[in-house]
């Protein structure tokens, strides 16, 4: 393929000395630089060096895709917005946009007037919707250089610039060259700093493109929110005519409608029934409930919070002991059962499901070994508390239950968005603004009974008691007791750190259930925050489940010239 490569090259070069009208312009230089932002937008700045030797021109013309088609062979659109386009000294060249079928043209120059030699063009834009997000990295895949150039390019150099420092060894790079579709590479790629990574290539023929590709570690860019996504749809479509605009108002009934139906059905189905009474100090814990079971029934769902906190009440209780392992280069905790919870008839259903989870693998699994293994039981323990609430009726319905039914009518508008955006703009946009809304209003909509309602005013009461309580009216015989039995609740209530802080001075042995790797003497600080770092990391590997391989970027076979976004090309006029 080199080989062939080289011919061709020479035959052009061989081609244009013989004939050189074939041939009248090159651009000599082609640099681009990429400033990438948090929220996952970028800058594009491209110098273009252009020599149109003794020929006449008015100027060039750069068109820059804003379509594409996603997965599902839907189209898919980016916005873009020019800021500016001027000269190597920052004077401001004349142009002007032209809206094509799938992409934009930016013609810069004035048809009154030509140019000729060299002249330097600096064309300044934003983009937003063109990077993607995978389960293992985010993912910029950009057309440097497009593939419908009609003239040689010399050379090329380009910089992306991250919005903040990653681990060098987490930075993955790829490039591509050649004509649209071509997986080889004629091309060098450098990481420079933690924040910044170049590229360079040099000698592309007409209609040879150059595709760069960076992936940076999870969460490094955020992602555009639901509502962005839609306005992106807005500004990348065509202008509307005054027609159009008037359906668009009318297609917006749609989700003031829904709006207006589902707030209607939480009033009557959704709605918590109202306690007119102020709320009263609670000195024990109410209901006796456990601790998962009260941050569920406060906020009507158990997270990871509500888990961890189940954990540390079954240590408390005898069932198990924490210990952090010895490790230089990370924490990692290990779970000692101490007792057959099998048959133990004072554990409820979701506990023993906790302990199953945890202790199905051994006896003393770490939570490196539980990642990617106790997710399969998040779905059960769930069902299994929210069982608990329900036959205690504190809910007449379980709530994910409740969720679900709501979530699959969102669901199946949703299905009829994928079929009508791609062919009518106002109804698609008006259905997804529903779908939100459907969603939305189904997370709030589980609802409590009377009697879920006033146990939930007492937890507020038992709130304000954890949050009142000095350690001046705790006796100094009850200060481990109370501090032990009340934590797993401070921590379902979001009051860990605040709790803790109450038995600083005053907590002076180690706790039986949590060995810390602190050596032999014991510091409460630092017991306080390897605690904190297990319920953190608890939280990670509880819900941690295996991630497939990503599809559909610049990594993992997937990658070629051309097939990212942006590119396109250009000429001159």
């Amino acid at each position: 393929m080199g080989i062939l490569r080289r011919v061709l090259l020479l035959l052009v070069i061989y081609s244009a000395w013989l004939c050189p009208l074939a041939w009248a312009w090159d651009i000599e230089d082609y640099t681009v630089n990429i400033q990438l932002e948090r929220d996952s937008s970028f800058m594009v700045t491209e110098e273009i060096h252009a020599d149109f030797g003794y020929e006449s021109k008015h100027g060039i013309f750069r068109d820059i895709p804003t379509t594409y088609n996603n997965e599902k062979g839907q189209p898919y659109h980016v916005s873009f917005n020019v800021t500016g386009v001027q000269d190597a000294q920052g004077h401001p060249w004349e142009y002007a946009e032209e809206n094509k079928p799938n992409f934009r043209r930016i013609r810069i120059g004035r048809a009154d007037r030509t140019v000729s030699g060299e002249q330097i063009y600096v064309i300044t834009y934003r983009v937003r919707g063109a990077v993607q997000f995978f389960p293992d990295h985010d993912e910029l895949y950009w057309n440097a250089i497009g593939t419908r150039w009609d003239v040689m390019i010399r050379h090329a150099y380009v910089t992306v610039n991250l919005p903040s420092s990653v681990a060098k060894g987490s930075i993955r790079l790829a490039t591509f060259t050649g004509p649209q579709g071509s997986t080889t590479s004629n091309a060098k790629s450098e990481i420079i700093t933690e924040r910044s990574v170049a590229f360079e290539g040099e000698a592309f023929l007409p209609h040879e493109g150059f595709t760069i590709v960076v992936g940076v570690p999870q969460g490094t860019l955020v992602p555009p929110d639901a509502f962005e996504q839609a306005e992106l749809y807005q500004e990348a479509s065509s202008a509307p005519d005054e027609q159009n605009s008037s359906a668009g108002i009318l297609f917006l009934l749609i989700p003031l409608l829904t709006f207006g139906g589902m707030f209607i059905t939480w009033l009557y189905f959704g709605r918590d029934p109202q306690m007119n009474k102020s709320v009263v100090v609670e000195y024990k814990v109410p209901g006796n409930l456990g601790p998962a079971e009260m941050g569920a029934l406060i906020d009507s769902k158990v997270d990871q919070r509500d888990i961890s906190s189940a954990v540390i009440d079954l240590a408390v209780r005898g069932y198990l002991r924490i210990e952090q392992k010895k490790s230089f280069l990370a924490k990692d905790y290990t779970f000692v059962c101490l007792k057959d919870f099998a048959a133990d008839m004072t554990l409820k259903p979701y506990e023993k499901e906790i302990l199953r989870g945890i202790f199905s693998l051994e006896t003393e699994p770490s939570l490196a070994d539980l990642k990617n293994h106790f997710y399969q039981r998040i779905t059960s323990i769930e069902t299994k508390i929210n069982e608990e609430l329900k036959q205690r009726k504190y809910f007449d319905e379980s709530p994910v239950d409740v969720k679900t039914r709501y979530f699959v009518a969102a669901s199946l508008v949703g299905f009829l968005v994928g079929l009508i955006i791609p062919h009518n703009f106002w109804p698609g946009i008006a259905l997804e603004l529903s779908v939100w809304i459907i969603y939305l209003f189904g997370i709030i909509m589980p609802r409590k009974t009377t009697a879920g309602a006033e146990i939930s005013s007492r937890i507020l009461g038992f709130k304000e008691f954890l949050a009142r309580t000095e350690k001046d009216s705790i006796q100094r015989a009850e200060q481990q007791d109370i501090f032990e039995r009340m934590l797993p609740y401070a921590i379902c209530l979001g009051m860990s750190t605040a709790w803790a802080k109450k038995f600083a001075g005053l907590y002076t042995q180690p706790p039986a259930w949590f060995h810390g790797n602190s050596g032999d003497a014991f510091v409460y600080d630092h017991f306080i925050h390897d605690l904190d770092h297990s319920l953190n990391a608890m939280s990670t590997a509880f819900y941690s489940s295996p991630q497939a391989v990503s599809s559909g970027g610049g990594f993992a076979g997937g990658g070629s010239s051309g097939g990212g976004f942006g590119g396109g090309g250009g000429g001159s006029w």
